[in-house]
């Protein structure tokens, strides 16, 4: 201070005020001549691209090659060339790649100038570092497309949701009328060949409903805790007829520690159609390897999912041989109704399926592929710690019969009909209702002679789960098994059937529903 005034500042102390303003807001400065020699740089770029440990003095880089220092991902010369023609652009974007290779994003102002000395022509930079942003708004597109992709799930699932209860008992009637006239048949074969063709058409609109739920996570899983290698072992000489002779299956597993809690048929499911996708893929030869083993994710960044949560998995890997996909296939391969099959060929249901139950398990897919070099689907499912349990055994031959009574309460009256006609077949005392309120009623009017209670899920007045909800606190043990084609919240958490409940599927054929009654009386 001279007479209360402060001292002007010299060159120097400019020049550093100058390059603190700069780094405090990102920008940095560097020239070079237009054959790539740098004349001045500064210590903020450096920093940004990642030149300080090599090169803590600014001055040591003077005279260097631009192009060994800062990588443009554009092509070489761009900038330079750019400014010869233009004599200076503003807010242009570069993408960087920095000697440890990171990316670096920046907007550049750059002018043609001269060299006050020589004269010499300069290109002069002055840039902002955007990488945060553009990062960010990477993150947000991402968080864009789960969002989409999540409003996407919802609105199948209401679609879903909202047919299924009706469109299933409407194919319970077709399947379980079909299954009975084709029992009494009397046409001969036409008629019979007639019959088993409208019984098969309604097995695959069941299977419809079933892989739309799946692909909306609204699917009643019947989850037990299971070894994932002797699952896959079980089914694969189904899998060697499903793909063919021609296409070789080969199984890569450990037998112990693979345990996971799933439902048995929807995992089955998942496998089978990862298969059939693998066959489709090869043009009728090839090598398909299935590999199960145990995974360890440490943290929150595995590569294949960003939102997988640290933990055990038991992964379950499909790799064909195949012609493999394009990145545009692979990002809508998991829609519902994508396929690259001829029309006709497919529902574009299978991956989609597939996709759906993995995430209702609490597991994630991640897809690998290149062309002409195969595709490898890769599941992670958590690891259970519970012993494996074991499935009970399935019964073949004659179908089982009984001679107890149960208590049918169904508000379809075609349903309810066929349904008492297939227990009475089976030698069953049956009492009907049409609602749950008169289930209860009649359940209290014969409640010494009821053995079972089988109740529709979704009735008027009251459902089927509030029924035996009732109708238990006078017979705490009383069993029962409940219809349903879908459910909100009767008889599942978040779609997994609550422990000791029982659930027939609709649409269910006349085997299925007595061997599940047998196997209810019985437990």
């Amino acid at each position: 201070m001279k007479n209360g005034h402060p001292e002007p500042l010299n060159e120097k102390d400019v020049d550093q005020l100058r390059a603190m303003s700069m780094a405090r807001h990102g920008l940095g400065i560097y020239q070079y001549t237009l054959d790539g020699v740098i004349t001045y740089i500064d210590r903020v770029t450096l920093d940004v691209f990642d030149l300080s440990d090599a090169y803590p003095d600014p001055s040591a880089v003077i005279g260097k090659k631009i192009r060994d220092l800062i990588r443009y991902t554009d092509r070489e010369g761009s900038i330079r060339e750019r400014i010869q023609q233009e004599g200076h652009f503003y807010g242009s974007t570069y993408h960087y790649k920095t000697l440890k290779g990171d990316d670096r994003w920046c907007i550049h102002d750059a002018y043609l100038i001269q060299h006050p000395k020589t004269g010499e022509d300069l290109v002069h930079i002055v840039f902002r570092d955007t990488t945060e942003l553009k990062q960010a708004e990477a993150a947000r597109k991402i968080l864009e497309e789960q969002l989409y992709q999540s409003q996407k799930l919802e609105a199948i699932g209401l679609l879903a949701g909202g047919i299924a209860h009706d469109f299933n008992n409407i194919l319970q009637i077709i399947i379980g009328f079909g299954d009975m006239a084709l029992m009494n048949a009397a046409g001969g074969k036409p008629v019979k060949e007639s019959l088993e063709e409208i019984i098969k058409a309604g097995h695959r609109a069941k299977t419809l409903v079933s892989q739309l739920l799946a692909y909306s996570r609204q699917q009643i899983l019947e989850t037990r805790v299971l070894n994932l290698h002797t699952l896959v072992n079980d089914m694969l000489q189904m899998l060697k007829r499903v793909i063919g002779e021609t296409i070789e299956l080969r199984l890569i597993s450990v037998e112990n520690g693979l345990e996971v809690k799933a439902d048995p048929g929807q995992l089955g499911q998942i496998l089978t159609n990862l298969c059939v996708n693998a066959r489709d893929a090869m043009a009728g030869s090839g090598v398909i390897t299935i590999d199960i083993r145990k995974e360890q994710i440490e943290d929150d960044h595995y590569p294949g999912n960003p939102w997988a949560a640290p933990g055990e998995y038991v992964v379950l890997e499909v790799a064909d041989t195949g012609c493999g996909m394009s990145r545009e296939t692979q990002e809508r391969i998991f829609d519902p109704f994508f396929t690259t099959k001829e029309v006709g060929q497919g529902s574009g249901l299978g991956l989609s399926t597939v996709y759906g139950l993995v995430n209702q398990h609490h597991g994630f897919i991640h897809v690998y592929s290149e062309i002409g070099k195969g595709t490898t689907f890769r599941i992670h499912l958590p690891h259970a710690d519970q012993k494996a349990t074991e499935e009970p055994a399935k019964k073949t031959g004659d179908l089982p019969t009984g001679s107890e009574t149960i208590l049918l309460a169904e508000d379809d009256d075609a349903v309810r009909i066929l349904t008492a006609k297939i227990l009475k077949q089976g030698g069953y005392q049956v009492i009907e209702a049409r609602t749950g309120k008169e289930a209860v009623e009649k359940f209290r009017e014969n409640r010494g002679k009821i053995d079972l209670l089988l109740l529709d899920i979704i009735m008027p007045q009251l459902g089927g789960y509030d029924a035996y909800e009732i109708i238990r606190q006078t017979r705490p043990g009383i069993k029962a098994l409940f219809a349903s084609g879908y459910s909100e919240d009767a008889i599942h958490t978040n779609f997994v059937l609550q422990e000791s409940l029982s659930l027939l599927r609709k649409p269910a054929g006349r085997r299925d529903i007595l061997e599940k009654i047998r196997s209810v009386l019985d437990s």
